[in-house]
C-alpha cells in the first residue's frame, strides 16, 4: 500500500470513529453482525446493515462482498437523513480506496448539503475531512489544505478537540503530499529547501507540515488518543526527514517511546513504529534495532500488534533489498518472507484489508523470487474465482469484455492479478481464451511465461533449475549425495549439478527438493515430512557432490 493510501485510510478511520470508541475492524464486523441478528425494528436493521457494509469495506476492501453488503444496507435503509449521510460517507470511503477522488468529492459534497438540515456539527467535520483527502488524492493541494483548515475552524468553534487535532493531521498530510516524491537518497532531499531559500521563500511545505504535525502531537497527548498520536508522529518523521533532520527526529521518537514506557502508556507502540520509520535499515546496527523494536512491540497488546504490522512490513522490505546486494546475507529472502508472513497474520487478525493486501503483495513477490508458489490466502482464492467466472462468461459470448471488466475492477480494488497470482495460475485460468485473447489484454506475467517456454532445455551454460515431483517418487527415484530421502515441510530452492556430472542410475542430484505450498497441509497430515536435519545433511552432501 502506497504511503498516500495508508495515510488516507488512517485518517478516514479517525474521522469515522469521531464519536465512537476505537476497536479493530474485525471486532467491528463481529459486533455489526450480532446487532443485525438481534435487530427488532426496521431502523435497527438498517443501522446494523450499514455497519456491516462499513466494516466489510475495512476488512475485505471495496470488492464484491462490500457491494453485496452495501446493496443490503440500501434495501434496509429508510428515508432517514442520518442514514443517508452515513451511506454517502461509506461510499466516499470506497471511492477513495479505489482511487476515484472525483467520485469521493461528489459524495462528500452531497453530505455537506444534507448537513444543512441536521444540527450535529460532526457530519460537516467528516464531510470536509473527506473533501481534503479527495482533493489531496486528486493533486489539488491548495484546496486540500484549505479544507483541512476548515476542519480545524469548525472543530474549534464547536469545541471538538479531537476533530481539531485531526484537522492539524490533515494539514500535515496535505503539505507533505504537495512535495515531490521522496523516492530518492536522503542526501538529496534538502535540494527543494535550498532552492526555496534562494528564492526568498521562508517556510517550505515540509516545515509547515512539521508545525502541523507537532500541533496534532501535542493535542493527541492531552486527548490520550493512541491512534492519533501514532499518526502525528508518522507525519512528523516524514516532514523532518524531508528536511534532512534524521538524527533529530530519531531522538524525538526515542524520547516519546521512553516517556510512554515510563508512564505505562500504550502510545509507546506508535512511537516505536515511528522510530523505525526514521531509521536507515541498510545499516546492520539499525537492522538489529528493528529486531529489538519488534520484540518490545510483542509485549504491548493490541496497539503493539497494530504497530507490528507496519514495522514488520518495513523490516521485510529492507531485508529483501539487502538480498539484491553483491554479497547478500545468507537467508535474507527467508528472513524477509518471515517478516512479511508475520505482518500478514496480524493484519488478518485485525481485519485490516489494506495491510493484508500489502503483506500478501510483498510475500507473493518474495515467493516468486525464491521459485515458490504464491502463499495461500482468501484473497488469492477470491481473485481466481472472479477471474474464472469472467472467463466462463467470455467463452459463452465469445467476447473479451467480461475479462476486461474483471481485470479493471480487481485493479481498482487493490487486487491486481500480477501481484497475487503466479504465471501458472494465470495460464490455467486463461487457457480457454489463449488462442484468441489479444496480447495487450494478457497480464504481463502470462506473456513473460509464454516467452520463456522451452528455454529450460537449452544446452548452454549450466543454470539453476527447479526439480519438482510427487511424494511417491521422492522415496525411490531421487537421491541427494547418495542419500535417498522424503519431502520436508520447509520450501527451499533446488539445483542440478553443472555439466555432465550426473549421479548413477539416472537419479538427478539436487540440493533440496520442493513441495508445492498448496500441498503442505496434506503432507503434514499424512506424515510425509521427514526430519529436517536429515534433509539438510543430504542437501549439503549433494551440493558438495555437484561442485
Amino acid at each position: 500500500m502506497k504511503q498516500a493510501l495508508r495515510w488516507a485510510a488512517a485518517e478516514l478511520q479517525l474521522l469515522t470513529l469521531l464519536n465512537r470508541p476505537a476497536g479493530s475492524c474485525a471486532e467491528e464486523l463481529l459486533a455489526a453482525e450480532k446487532a443485525y441478528a438481534s435487530a427488532g425494528s426496521a431502523d435497527e436493521l438498517a443501522q446494523a446493515s450499514l455497519a456491516i457494509a462499513e466494516a466489510t469495506l475495512s476488512t475485505r476492501g471495496p470488492g464484491t462482498r462490500f457491494e453485496e453488503a452495501l446493496n443490503k444496507a440500501r434495501e434496509a435503509a429508510a428515508s432517514d437523513l442520518q442514514l443517508e449521510a452515513r451511506m454517502l460517507q461509506v461510499q466516499a470511503r470506497a471511492a477513495l480506496a479505489r482511487q476515484r477522488p472525483d467520485q469521493a468529492l461528489e459524495f462528500a459534497t452531497r453530505m455537506l448539503e444534507i448537513q444543512g438540515n441536521l444540527p450535529q456539527p460532526e457530519l460537516r467535520i467528516v464531510a470536509t475531512g473527506i473533501v481534503s483527502i479527495s482533493q489531496r488524492q486528486a493533486g489539488n493541494f491548495t484546496e486540500a489544505i484549505a479544507a483541512a483548515q476548515q476542519v480545524q475552524q469548525v472543530a474549534s468553534e464547536t469545541e471538538k478537540a479531537r476533530a481539531e487535532a485531526i484537522g492539524w493531521l490533515l494539514s500535515a498530510s496535505a503539505w507533505l503530499s504537495s512535495l515531490p516524491s521522496a523516492n530518492k537518497p536522503r542526501s538529496l532531499i534538502l535540494m527543494d529547501t535550498a532552492l526555496r531559500e534562494r528564492e526568498g521563500i521562508k517556510e517550505a511545505p515540509a516545515e509547515l507540515a512539521e508545525a502541523a504535525a507537532k500541533e496534532c502531537l501535542q493535542a493527541s497527548r492531552k486527548l490520550g488518543c493512541n491512534a492519533l498520536h501514532a499518526a502525528a508522529l508518522d507525519r512528523l518523521v516524514e516532514s523532518m526527514l524531508r528536511q534532512g533532520r534524521a538524527e533529530e527526529v530519531r531522538c524525538i521518537c526515542e524520547e516519546e517511546a521512553f516517556s510512554a514506557r515510563k508512564d505505562r502508556s500504550r502510545s509507546e507502540a506508535g512511537a516505536l513504529a515511528a522510530l523505525v520509520s526514521a531509521m536507515q535499515p541498510a545499516h546492520d546496527a539499525e537492522c538489529r534495532d528493528i529486531m529489538q523494536v519488534l520484540g518490545r512491540l510483542r509485549t504491548l497488546g493490541r496497539e503493539g500488534e497494530a504497530a507490528q504490522i507496519q514495522v514488520s512490513l518495513l523490516a521485510a522490505k529492507s531485508v529483501a533489498e539487502s538480498a539484491d546486494a553483491a554479497e547478500p546475507p545468507a537467508g535474507s529472502l527467508d528472513a524477509a518472507a518471515s517478516h512479511a508472513q508475520r505482518a500478514l497474520v496480524l493484519a488478518r487478525r485485525h481485519g485490516d484489508f489494506g495491510a493484508e493486501a500489502e503483506a500478501l503483495r510483498l510475500l507473493t513477490g518474495l515467493h516468486r523470487r525464491m521459485g515458490l508458489e504464491p502463499p495461500r490466502s482468501e484473497l488469492h482464492t477470491e481473485i481466481l474465482s472472479e477471474l474464472r467466472s469472467a472467463v466462463r462468461d467470455a467463452e459463452k459470448t465469445s467476447e473479451i469484455a467480461p475479462v476486461q471488466r474483471v481485470l479493471r475492477s480487481l485493479r481498482e480494488n487493490g487486487k491486481e492479478v500480477e501481484s497475487f497470482l503466479s504465471p501458472a495460475d494465470l495460464t490455467e485460468v486463461l487457457e480457454p481464451l489463449k488462442s484468441w485473447m489479444p496480447e495487450e489484454l494478457a497480464p504481463a506475467m502470462l506473456l513473460a511465461g509464454q516467452n520463456s517456454e522451452g528455454q529450460g532445455s537449452a544446452t548452454k551454460d549450466p543454470q539453476l533449475v527447479m526439480v519438482e515431483i510427487g511424494h511417491k517418487p521422492m522415496y525411490s527415484s531421487v537421491g541427494a549425495g547418495g542419500i535417498q530421502y522424503g519431502p520436508r515441510y520447509r520450501q527451499v530452492r533446488g539445483y542440478r549439478p553443472p555439466g555432465s556430472a550426473q549421479p548413477e542410475r539416472g537419479k538427478p542430484a539436487v540440493v533440496a527438493v520442493l513441495r508445492t505450498s498448496s500441498a503442505a497441509e496434506e503432507w503434514e497430515a499424512r506424515s510425509w515430512d521427514w526430519t529436517p536435519p536429515l534433509v539438510d545433511a543430504a542437501a549439503h552432501s549433494s551440493f558438495l557432490f555437484a561442485q
